[in-house]
């Protein structure tokens, strides 16, 4: 499984030919490297309804003619736009990455991260939605490194670099 890092919280997975994005925003990020219309993907999972993480959620799944997964008043917001869509909610599964916001003033800051990494046990644990402006300016580095002081495998990833997982990491 090969795992690209956008900036912010936009992620990109993709198995073989498969391919799906994570709260995508990319135009008028400033930590973007990746343009919009070189993504290529089946679907496109919007995990709420900010701006900073469905900016070019309708431009994608028009652009690849993928549905979008959203919890389900997202999903009606966007069929109302002609977007295919699947209204989902996830339970639990074992988590293999787990990507965590530790930016601090819209979302969970490192202190929380960290709480909730170890509730997770994911296998490892990259954060995200941090430094992309300035009241969420943080230290990243130093937030792995806590990771790892609690035996947890974390992992900085800077826009646009990858991470591979496989089964047997």
């Amino acid at each position: 499984m090969r795992i690209q890092y956008h900036g912010h919280s936009c992620i990109q997975v993709t198995e073989g030919q498969h391919s799906l994005i994570i709260d995508p925003f990319l135009t008028g990020n400033p930590l973007a490297v990746t343009d919009v219309s070189g993504i290529r993907v089946q679907y496109v999972l919007a995990t709420h309804g900010h701006f900073d993480h469905i900016t070019d959620a309708a431009a994608l799944a028009k652009q690849n003619g993928a549905a979008v997964i959203a919890v389900e008043e997202l999903a009606s917001y966007l069929t109302e736009d002609g977007i295919r869509t699947e209204p989902m909610h996830v339970g639990r599964f074992a988590i293999d990455v787990a990507f965590l916001p530790i930016g601090g003033r819209f979302t969970m800051g490192p202190e929380d991260a960290l709480t909730a990494a170890v509730w997770t046990k994911a296998r490892c644990v990259v954060p995200i939605h941090y430094n992309t402006f300035p009241p969420i300016r943080q230290d990243a580095a130093a937030f792995v490194s806590r990771l790892q002081g609690r035996g947890i495998q974390g992992r900085v990833l800077e826009p646009g670099e990858i991470l591979t997982v496989s089964a047997a990491d």
